[in-house]
């Protein structure tokens, strides 16, 4: 991107991160509110009105992004499926919704 703009990598890289700070900032209020225990008893309901599945307040599942190898990095990157990764974790209610989502941690766990 750096080439692109015609920019410095530090430039474009504080660019990128100021811009995610803002979107999380001015989307997570709406579309990842903090739950309270009404909105999780209501997911429980959800799960087992649609799924027969009682007591279940979220689903969740994992993925390996992969990704080029960060320098200096060792093998901490370095996953099972012999690639270079982060891992993104995320939860869903009954209606596939987002509840959390996690994405970074490195591959090698």
């Amino acid at each position: 991107m750096a080439y692109n703009y015609r920019m410095g990598d530090r430039t474009v890289s504080n660019i990128v991160k100021e811009v995610a700070v803002v979107i999380w900032q001015r989307m997570q209020p709406k579309y990842l509110p903090e739950h309270t225990a009404n909105v999780w008893e209501s997911v429980a309901t959800r799960f087992e009105q649609r799924w027969q599945f009682p007591h279940c307040v979220e689903a969740v599942d994992g993925k390996h992004v992969v990704i080029k190898k960060p320098a200096n990095s060792g093998s901490s990157y370095y996953n099972y499926k012999h690639t270079f990764s982060v891992v993104l974790l995320a939860t869903v209610d009954a209606d596939y919704k987002f509840i959390t989502v996690d994405v970074g941690a490195d591959g090698k766990i």
